[in-house]
């Protein structure tokens, strides 16, 4: 899996990899809502298998054409809510004061965020080293000096 962050791979890559809802459109905007909520309507250039499971962080953007790099744009982080055939719905992470930008686009792109991949997986670095043994815990710590091993094995 690329880990290049949202929005820095074109659209066609994405396309063929199933990363990306394209060419979504607006059906019910709440995003100025305590419960800040859109629903988009899946249109003929939606990709039906991209791989979006509901949950999990995602990236919201609007889509202006194949070579424009969608990092232009703002990018609103967000959830799936609700996936079905014909809409997503998705919860965004906070209030839009402004939605100004909500009518000036008619396309929209949904991408996966691996922004938050790759903290979760400095907690999972984190964990492994926290629990590993406390040889490698000081060896990697610095504290312990590496040395040659008095002899080999197969878990050194």
């Amino acid at each position: 899996m690329d880990r290049r962050p949202c929005g820095s791979i074109l659209s066609s890559e994405k396309q063929e990899r199933f990363e990306i809802l394209s060419h979504l459109t607006i059906v019910d905007n709440r995003a100025g809502a305590d419960e800040a909520i859109i629903r988009f309507a899946r249109s003929e250039q939606t990709n039906p298998l991209a791989n979006f499971p509901h949950g999990g962080y995602r990236g919201v953007v609007p889509f202006v054409n194949e070579e424009q790099s969608p990092l232009r744009n703002q990018l609103f982080k967000c959830s799936i809510i609700e996936l079905s055939a014909s809409t997503v719905t998705v919860s965004l992470r906070s209030r839009q004061f402004n939605d100004q930008i909500f009518q000036d686009y008619t396309w929209w792109n949904l991408e996966h965020d691996l922004m938050d991949n790759s903290f979760t997986a400095q907690y999972r670095g984190l964990y492994d080293l926290a629990s590993s043994s406390t040889h490698k815990r000081r060896l990697l710590l610095g504290v312990t000096a590496p040395a040659m091993p008095l002899e080999l094995s197969p878990k050194q």
